[in-house]
C-alpha cells in the first residue's frame, strides 16, 4: 500500500500574484534561483503529518471532521519572513499578524488530534505564514540578496479562513501539487 505526504492547512482564496510579483523584484538573486508560488498551491500549513498510511488518513479525517474549529475570520498577510534566516534563505513568505490568535488556537485543536492518534508533531513555535517562494536545491542560497524583501512593503491583504483541509502533496511532472483530501468549514 503506498503511502501519501499529508499536511493540515487552510487555502488562500485570495489572488496574491501581484504581490508576489512585485515582491520578486525585491530579491537579488539570478533568474531561475527561486521557485515562486502563485494561485492554488498559495495555503497556510497548519501542521505538516507526513508520509501517512491509509488506516491513519482515515483516522485523521474522523478526528478532523468531529472537531469545532469556531466561527469564520479574517486574517490579514502584511509583512516578508524567511526560513531559516537571511543569511542562508530557504523560504519566502508572506507573514499574518491579524488572525494569529485565532490560527494559534486552531494549531493547538490540531496537535491534540495527531497527540490523540500518536503522530508526530513538530515542535518548532508556529509562524502563521503563506509559502511564495522556495529556493531551489542545490543552489548557494547564502549568495541571494534578502534585505529589500525584508523590508519590502505591500498593501496589507485579507483572506476569509473558513475551512481547514487535509491535504496530499504529490509530486507531478509539473511540480508539487496539493489535493484536499477533506475540509471541514468553521461555522
Amino acid at each position: 500500500m503506498k503511502n501519501k505526504r499529508i499536511f493540515i492547512g487552510i487555502p488562500v482564496k485570495v489572488n496574491l500574484n501581484t504581490v508576489v510579483e512585485m515582491i520578486q523584484t525585491t530579491v537579488d538573486a539570478p533568474y531561475g534561483d527561486i521557485k515562486w508560488v502563485y494561485g492554488k498551491n498559495l495555503h497556510l500549513t497548519l501542521a505538516f503529518v507526513g508520509n501517512l498510511e491509509e488506516s491513519q488518513i482515515k483516522d485523521i479525517i474522523t478526528e478532523l471532521e468531529s472537531m469545532n474549529f469556531g466561527q469564520p475570520f479574517n486574517a490579514v498577510l502584511n509583512y516578508t519572513g524567511l526560513f531559516p534566516n537571511p543569511e542562508n534563505p530557504n523560504v519566502f513568505w508572506l507573514g499574518i499578524d491579524k488572525g494569529r490568535s485565532r490560527l494559534n488556537l486552531i494549531v493547538d485543536q490540531i496537535h491534540s488530534i495527531l497527540n490523540k492518534l500518536s503522530l508526530p508533531i513538530n515542535d518548532k513555535k508556529f509562524i502563521p505564514h503563506v509559502t511564495i517562494g522556495k529556493v531551489r536545491k542545490n543552489i548557494d542560497s547564502w549568495k541571494i540578496g534578502t534585505s529589500s524583501y525584508l523590508n519590502a512593503v505591500f498593501s496589507p491583504t485579507r483572506f476569509l479562513v473558513n475551512s481547514i483541509h487535509l491535504y496530499e502533496s504529490a509530486m507531478t511532472e509539473k511540480g508539487v501539487k496539493y489535493t484536499s483530501i477533506v475540509s471541514n468549514s468553521l461555522q
